[in-house]
């Protein structure tokens, strides 16, 4: 998987940004060599474990010991060599109370089971209350919260040879203290058993059959004793199995299964060979299976995803639940995301039509096994597919190195970009070798500029914009968050409808072609990725690593060629947003975002820590979620930094009910009912609309979610924060909304 691109960086003058992008998803172009076939349809799936063999490892036995200390124990209590076979210490089982209602904290060991690891992780159904979980004594995560499942990757103090000796430090808040269930996930199955569905011999007829994009959790019964927060579903792994034609043409290309989105920790086989593990229950990404597949014949592939450990506090859901395809390409090609389309405008004149230079950095790989000669074609076609710029340049391509080429074609009078008129151009990217046509790419894109003041808010092609936004869960009535392409459209619309300008991606990338829409309708972005550094827990804490960084990557890499993005978001409300460890992170984030697109600017949604040692150090624009009060001080203290609202509001309501009925779990429809850190939309959207440094805001939600009940608990499973409720249909406020920003 391609992991970097290095681009230009991004122009800046004192209180503003000038930024100028072009952008869109790529699309196998007519009559090319790269052939994609759509893998939705036709799938066999098993929900749960009970039926089919687990491929994790339970923890059965824990040795636990009382402490005072808390973690200032931690050296010598989660030390590798520590022994447990003193009287002090003693036996555990999953699930026992060893608390006995006393507050504190309690030691517990355990020496995980030998095994072939692959990105070895361990999954805790809940530990009551909190924990901190060391390996072979380095400290791996502190994670807050009573009987959250989390996980927790091991594989930076994994020995390979072993042992492993697991230590977790558990505090006791009130009431019972424990460990539940806990799984060493990760590992590879070596044997393939006839009774497992890894086995391509695997009889999998009595399962149902399904069509991805395919969120199973949804299909649920609801449960008052499962998770609130995700919508009081049970959750449990599931397993999918798709036979996939290759034809004997396929033998000498290069063959990727692109996966745009599973919930979550998926684990896949092709033919019974492993292909790996992504844990990642948001980004987009794929497996090159040229080695595995068998041309000429069907293949098997099998896919178990877990979406136990959650990622957010939210309706997160499970299963395939975005689009899958199978791309087979030449040895020369161009790679997954290798194009990046940016441009200039020096004057922006009307802000309709203005001359622009576009610069194309295309990466090549050459996998042939010899240096190839090749031409690349880079041609800009207008909205009716007339060829208004081209250039290309012969040249030698290695088979050690993946070189980048740029072109920069001029644009005479291109059609601006904007929220009125979101014109877009495309870039047909033609690789030629020897003469014959081996790879073509064809990448949506628009030309505008953008900028943030810090005294006058945002300007779109030279003229103030005030950003009319909503922030946005992924999840919809029915479908749970496999959103078909056509309602991920229609939402879209029905926010213009209203006024709306801007849409953000609350908290996690998003699907493409919602991108895709946002392009085509004139939406504005804040494209935003889920963990602050390299976790997948809900919250980031401050031993964070953020080397790898490989999510924020993938999601700056398949996004940055949309015009309707205006803005990266590195995280939400972090608990160490303000402090000198958050900005290490952040700066790291930073830094990663440019080296990648140095377009436009760095955010993030804080609600807390605003100014000092953190993250405000750092980011390129403040965003402010809640606290209005706080709008002006903030300003007059740091007068060059640019603000905006990035969540305000979270006003609760029912539609077409007028008086609050807790029994029913009925919030009345007048705009006067909010939680105690939130305001109703005429107070919150006020200070937005009066202050000009104040770029403008996203409101918490454009739509009813799944999950977070709010105000009240079971039997409501969903929040009641939307201007439109589940399915759509609008609540009065949709109408203020409306008055002020259509």
């Amino acid at each position: 998987m391609m992991r970097g691109l290095g681009v230009g960086g991004f122009v800046e003058a004192a209180t503003l940004f000038i930024l100028c992008v072009i952008v869109g998803g790529s699309a196998q172009g007519a009559g090319s060599p790269r052939e994609v076939t759509s893998l939705d349809a036709d799938w066999r799936f098993h929900r749960g474990d009970s039926a089919t063999p687990g491929i994790g490892r339970p923890i059965a036995a824990w040795r636990w010991k009382e402490e005072r200390r808390g973690e200032a124990s931690a050296a010598e209590m989660a030390a590798a060599d520590l022994k447990t076979d003193g009287a002090d210490w003693k036996d555990a089982k999953p699930g026992d109370d060893v608390f006995h209602g006393r507050r504190g904290f309690c030691w517990f060991r355990t020496e995980l089971p030998a095994a072939v690891a692959d990105k070895p992780t361990l999954l805790f159904e809940s530990v009551d209350d909190n924990a901190v979980v060391y390996l072979n004594g380095k400290r791996l995560i502190a994670h807050q919260g009573w009987n959250d499942p989390f996980s927790v990757p091991l594989a930076e103090a994994w020995r390979k040879d072993g042992p492993n000796v697991l230590a977790v430090l558990v505090e006791n808040t009130a009431g019972a203290g424990r460990i539940g269930e806990t799984t060493l996930e990760g590992l590879v199955d070596q044997t393939r058993p006839a009774d497992s569905p890894i086995n391509p011999s695997y009889d999998d007829s009595s399962w149902q059959r399904v069509d991805v994009p395919h969120d199973y959790i949804v299909e649920g019964t609801f449960s008052e004793q499962a998770n609130k927060d995700h919508g009081f579903l049970p959750v449990e792994p599931g397993w999918y199995r798709k036979t996939i034609a290759i034809p004997a043409t396929a033998k000498g290309r290069r063959l990727w299964l692109e996966f745009d989105g599973v919930y979550r920790n998926s684990r896949m086989w092709l033919n019974g060979k492993y292909l790996g593990n992504h844990p990642s229950g948001y980004g987009s990404f794929r497996y090159d299976v040229t080695d595995a597949a068998l041309q000429g014949k069907d293949n098997l592939l099998t896919v178990r995803v877990d979406p136990r450990g959650f990622e957010g506090w939210w309706y997160e859901g499970g299963g395939i639940y975005r689009h899958v395809r199978l791309v087979s390409v030449e040895p020369v090609h161009i790679p997954p995301w290798g194009v990046f389309v940016s441009s200039t405008v020096k004057d922006v004149g009307d802000g309709v039509q203005a001359d622009a230079a576009v610069t194309v950095a295309t990466t090549l790989v050459n996998e042939s096994g010899d240096t190839a000669k090749v031409t690349l074609r880079s041609e800009i076609l207008d909205a009716e597919g007339k060829v208004v710029a081209s250039a290309e340049n012969p040249e030698q391509l290695p088979t050690d190195r993946k070189p980048e080429t740029r072109h920069k074609l001029p644009v005479a009078k291109a059609n601006l970009w904007s929220l009125g008129k979101p014109y877009l151009y495309s870039l047909r990217s033609t690789l030629s070798k020897d003469g014959k046509v081996a790879d073509q790419v064809t990448t949506p894109f628009g030309i505008r500029t953008i900028r943030f003041d810090a005294d006058k808010g945002f300007f779109l092609n030279g003229k103030p914009v005030k950003l009319k936004g909503t922030c946005n869960h992924q999840d919809f009535a029915g479908v749970g968050i496999a959103v078909p392409d056509s309602i991920l459209e229609w939402r879209i619309q029905k926010l213009k409808e209203m006024g709306s300008n801007a849409y953000r991606c609350s908290h996690n990338p998003v699907a493409a072609e919602l991108l895709d829409a946002c392009d085509r309708l004139g939406m504005l972005v804040m494209d935003e990725t889920r963990h602050l550094g390299d976790t997948y827990s809900g919250k980031s804490p401050p031993s964070t690593p953020y080397s790898n960084l490989s999510d924020l990557s993938e999601m700056v890499l398949r996004d940055r060629n949309h015009p309707s993005i205006i803005m990266w978001s590195i995280c939400n409300e972090e608990g160490i947003q303000g402090s000198a460890a958050g900005a290490k992170i952040a700066k790291a984030m930073k830094d990663r975002v440019n080296s990648l697109d140095g377009t436009r600017p760095v955010s993030a949604a804080m609600n807390g820590g605003h100014g000092g040692s953190g993250l405000t150090t750092v980011l390129d624009l403040e965003g402010y979620n809640y606290s209005p009060r706080d709008y002006a001080g903030f300003h007059k203290k740091y007068p060059q930094k640019p603000m905006y609202g990035s969540e305000t509001a979270s006003a609760v309501s029912t539609r077409g009910i007028y008086a609050n009925d807790k029994a029913k779990g009925y919030v009345s429809a007048y705009d006067v009912n909010a939680p105690p850190w939130a305001l109703p939309a005429e107070k919150a959207w006020r200070p937005i609309a009066e202050n000009d440094y104040m770029a403008g805001c996203f409101v918490w939600t454009g739509f009813d979610y799944r999950g977070e009940p709010t105000p009240y608990g079971w039997p409501c499973i969903n929040s009641h924060f939307g201007i439109m409720d589940m399915c759509g249909f609008p609540k009065d406020s949709y109408y203020y909304y409306q008055a002020w920003w259509s």
